[in-house]
């Protein structure tokens, strides 16, 4: 369930729902056993593994909707 082309933003989209659901870094690096860096890594990335971010999107329980408004906060596509 990536973004769609005209929000290719999948990091920011990740960093999104992340603070709507009041998950800080830490608590989604250890849910997902890496270190806090690699999700501020990842949350920076213009382009992720389709099966990561679904792995994502599915231990966090991010739900259709979820997804799609936050899409709506993302800006832009400046490229």
């Amino acid at each position: 369930m990536l973004p769609d082309k005209n929000n290719s933003q999948p990091g920011e989209l990740l960093k999104l729902l992340r603070n709507l659901k009041g998950i800080k870094q830490n608590d989604a690096a250890r849910k997902l056993g890496v270190k806090q860096q690699a999700i501020s890594k990842l949350e920076k990335c213009k382009k992720i593994n389709t099966l990561k971010f679904d792995k994502i999107i599915t231990t966090f329980n991010f739900s259709k909707e979820e997804i799609e408004i936050a899409k709506k906060f993302l800006p832009p596509d400046c490229s």
